[in-house]
């Protein structure tokens, strides 16, 4: 059903306080430049050929290390090399879009506009969550997001009636693309099933959609489990029940800025509510915004701890979660119509004080590493513009991890020649006698000194 002008410009006014309470504090991400860990993503694709790279998205199963990531990465290292500004780019208008996918999810679902103001409100920021709004290595996440958003919204519209093979064919390509982008995506056709589940009568559920996009599913992880480079060899990524408890702790309390983390009680509490919820409250849209908190972040409780980006699509859960329970208190009249709209900026204005509060020690981490990559190509771009190819330095100090290759990328990627050698004493390589350049790396502040031997 077409929106109408009165109903756009209505929907528009509750979601600008989030986008406006996005853009006061995530906005200086804009600013930031490329991260150490992004040399071994922009790495990995530069290194390879377009073709491969094409064939990885299109054949899911193929293997590949998060292929979504090379449409990403690939062009704008070849446009724009280490100008970071396009990178940061691209992910604030995805980040806005993500923004805006969350307000239609819940608006579409819930009925409601000042509920799914409210939602957009709680979901647009969150001091932890630094990491979404200063380094594009969550580009991962945020296509992620796109994907698994979108394929609940679409799959909403269109069950007025029953799916069409065309319908749920673009439902698997979503599910494909979500899960090229990021394995959380593995959770997306439980999420499918229950709402077929919530709102629809027995006799009337359409379990194709579902059924498809799980197989998409378990082939994709096939091959992610199987491949060359494949997830299973990585330690980070093996699933254990003993850090359930520990994980969960650090993500609720900086979910809900009890950091470090949240006690068991609270934890408890937390889950209670959710389990409560799923189970006990008749109204569909608040049981499905429960089941959806409880089922997305099952992959990434189960592996080692990261920072609270890996939360972004469960987040989608909490918020609506919350803004429900809060709007079933909520007279009638105040539910839709323009009266709703301030609703979303009394909370906005409630939650600002935390959020400055803790954005300091959220983003702590951006002033120690985003300097590093910036630092080292600004001193190569004044002390050594060129090297001959395949050619191969020494460094005599630097201050990165015997087992970090963030040298080698960065020098590879800089001169645009995969054959080059970076040779470390920390590492006891060869000296330095037939090397083209020794150097000497020291940070705090960064500084690189060039010397031939």
């Amino acid at each position: 059903m077409p929106v109408s002008g009165r109903a756009f410009w209505r929907d528009l006014t509750l979601l600008a306080p989030a986008v406006l309470l996005f853009i006061f504090l995530a906005g200086d991400g804009l600013r930031t430049g490329l991260f150490p860990d992004e040399m071994m993503n922009i790495h990995g694709y530069w290194k390879e050929p377009w073709s491969r790279l094409i064939r990885q998205n299109v054949v899911f199963f193929d293997g590949g290390y998060r292929p979504a990531g090379a449409l990403f990465y690939r062009p704008l290292f070849d446009l724009f090399g280490f100008n970071a500004l396009p990178y940061r780019l691209v992910c604030f208008a995805l980040l806005l879009t993500n923004l805006t996918l969350a307000f239609a999810l819940v608006r579409r679902l819930s009925g409601s506009g000042a509920i799914a103001g409210m939602a957009a409100v709680l979901f647009s920021y969150n001091a932890y969550c630094s990491d979404l709004y200063y380094s594009s290595g969550t580009i991962y996440d945020l296509m992620c997001f796109a994907c698994f958003a979108g394929a609940l919204i679409l799959n909403a519209r269109w069950r007025s009636k029953r799916l069409g093979a065309g319908q749920i064919a673009v439902l698997a390509l979503m599910q494909a693309a979500a899960l090229n982008a990021k394995e959380i995506a593995v959770t997306l056709p439980l999420v499918i099933a229950t709402y077929e589940l919530l709102f629809h009568k027995r006799g009337e559920r359409d379990w194709r959609a579902a059924g498809f996009m799980l197989a998409i599913v378990g082939l994709g992880m096939w091959g992610r489990l199987t491949g060359l480079g494949n997830m299973a060899d990585n330690p980070a990524y093996r699933p254990s029940l003993e850090q359930l408890k520990q994980v969960s702790s650090v993500y609720i309390g900086q979910l809900l800025y009890q950091t470090p983390s949240a006690s068991a009680a609270m934890v408890a509490a937390f889950v209670s509510v959710l389990a409560g919820c799923a189970l006990l409250v008749r109204i569909p849209y608040i049981r499905f915004a429960a089941i959806l908190s409880l089922v997305s972040p099952l992959p990434v409780l189960l592996i080692q701890q990261r920072s609270l980006y890996v939360m972004y699509v469960p987040m989608l859960g909490f918020a609506m979660l919350a803004a429900s329970l809060a709007g079933a208190f909520l007279p009638a009249r105040l539910k839709n119509g323009w009266a709703a709209a301030a609703l979303p900026v009394v909370l906005m204005l409630l939650l600002l004080p935390a959020h400055l509060h803790h954005k300091p020690p959220g983003k702590r981490w951006v002033s120690r590493d985003e300097p590093q990559v910036r630092s080292i190509v600004s001193a190569l771009q004044a002390q050594m513009p060129s090297l001959p190819k395949g050619a191969r330095v020494y460094f005599q100090e630097d201050p990165f991890a015997d087992d970090d290759w963030i040298l080698t990328f960065i020098f590879r990627l800089y001169y645009r020649d995969d054959t080059i050698e970076v040779h470390r004493r920390k590492r006891s390589d060869p000296g330095p006698a037939d090397h083209y350049a020794v150097l000497q790396l020291q940070d705090q502040p960064w500084t690189l000194s060039v010397t031939r031997p």
